[in-house]
């Protein structure tokens, strides 16, 4: 709980930077610090709905990829079991039966843990490029193409839902 509320307040934070920073470059009539942003306005609240959405979408996408890259290492694990002999006599043993093992003069059958290692870690950097990608040029082509008050409304909505999401995932699952 303590880490999500850190995160709602280190995002409500960075927001305000970005409505400072925003304000900085727009005509002093227009600034967001001064007239601010109104929910209401049909652009606003839609890009908040479409905000709110975006948690899920990178949730979901992340979730693909954890089961995509747990698959390969079950593919991985079976390939290992049928191809390395002796494994599956070895991996069962607990730490005093694998002594009793080496005192009868047995050898110890290890899996290839390298090609575990890296095939986790090449997982894990392949299947985060669409989520990484979602978030960063989502925020860049709104703003681009729909103005930074839309942007303020996609921030806001993407916030307030993931503050949301986070508390019903610590807690779920």
């Amino acid at each position: 709980g303590f880490a999500i509320g850190s995160a709602a307040l280190v995002s409500l934070a960075l927001f305000g930077a970005f409505v400072t920073r925003a304000s900085a470059s727009m005509p002093v009539a227009d600034a967001l610090t001064l007239k601010g942003v109104n929910l209401l306005s049909p652009v606003v609240f839609s890009f908040i709905l479409f905000g709110a959405m975006i948690p899920y979408w990178f949730s979901a996408l992340t979730m693909r990829s954890v089961g995509e890259a747990a698959n390969a290492m079950v593919k991985e694990i079976a390939r290992q079991w049928a191809e390395i002999p002796g494994l599956s006599d070895c991996a069962g043993l607990d730490f005093h039966e694998r002594q009793a093992w080496k005192d009868a003069g047995k050898v110890l059958v290890k899996p290839d843990y390298e090609k575990c290692i890296a095939l986790s870690t090449q997982a894990s950097l392949r299947e985060m490029i669409a989520p990484g990608l979602l978030v960063i040029l989502t925020p860049v082509f709104v703003g681009v193409f729909c103005g930074i008050e839309a942007v303020a409304g996609l921030l806001t909505g993407a916030i307030v839902s993931s503050v949301q999401l986070a508390i019903s995932m610590s807690n779920t699952g």
